[in-house]
């Protein structure tokens, strides 16, 4: 006896849902290795400029893009700023902050990267990337609420930091309170990286930097253990280091 037209049609329907499922990719665990943190909505309102500040180091504070700060300001290159000014983080360049993402969440970083995504690791490789110094990954990227922006490495207090890339020195200082004494270094119009936590900065702003070269010595956590906390940035959004940098044996 044949079943029902409407029981074939939802046995018909089960069937391809399940070999939909059967068939759907997984995301990969790889994929955290390439994974940018999408940017936070930027902060509402605007920002007084203190002595020690640079235009940079406001935009990495806050997750922009240097440009887009400057745009917003009517700020143009190199971007000269002045203890006590204002500056907003919204409201003049048309539709920037608005079409920024919003916050990601730790599971994030095992779903497969969105075209954009791609195109900007893809920009990164095309760095000679190198570390900054030999050390165990004593923090990965992207753990904890909220995510983490870089990666901790172990070294002993005192370890020479190298530059992971040439570049600019668009920051050396100690303004950020949760980076301790920080070096931001811009490598293009699009990609900068910053070293923190250090016990002793060896550069200053504006000051030409070559691959590998020493910028700053570590320093260590109230424990005691000695680490460099360090970060790679496309246009404000932080990036996952592992994918860019080379493979340790």
């Amino acid at each position: 006896m044949a079943a029902p037209a409407g029981l074939r049609i939802v046995a018909v329907t089960t069937v391809c849902v399940l070999l939909a499922a059967c068939a759907a990719p997984t995301p990969h665990r790889e994929y955290g290795y390439y994974r940018n943190l999408k940017a936070a909505s930027p902060a509402p309102g605007r920002y007084r400029v203190r002595a020690g500040d640079t235009l940079y180091s406001i935009a990495f504070r806050h997750g922009l893009d240097v440009r887009q700060l400057a745009a917003i300001n009517q700020i143009g290159p190199p971007y000269t700023i002045y203890p006590g000014q204002i500056l907003r983080f919204a409201g003049s360049a048309e539709g920037e902050a608005s079409r920024m993402p919003g916050p990601t969440s730790p599971a994030d970083s095992l779903t497969p990267p969105s075209a954009s995504e791609t195109a900007s690791v893809a920009a990164a490789q095309r760095i000679q990337w190198h570390w900054p110094l030999a050390g165990d990954l004593a923090r990965e990227f992207g753990v904890g609420d909220p995510p983490t922006k870089g990666i901790d490495i172990a070294a002993p207090a005192g370890t020479a930091v190298r530059a992971a890339a040439a570049g600019e020195v668009v920051y050396a200082g100690d303004g950020l309170r949760a980076y301790g004494n920080l070096v931001i270094i811009k490598h293009s119009d699009d990609f900068i990286s910053a070293y923190g936590h250090n016990r002793k900065l060896l550069v200053k702003e504006t000051e030409k930097i070559k691959v590998g070269q020493v910028i700053a010595e570590t320093g260590k956590e109230a424990s005691g253990r000695g680490r460099l906390h360090f970060e790679i940035r496309h246009r404000g959004i932080p990036m996952n280091p592992l994918g860019l940098l080379p493979r340790k044996n």
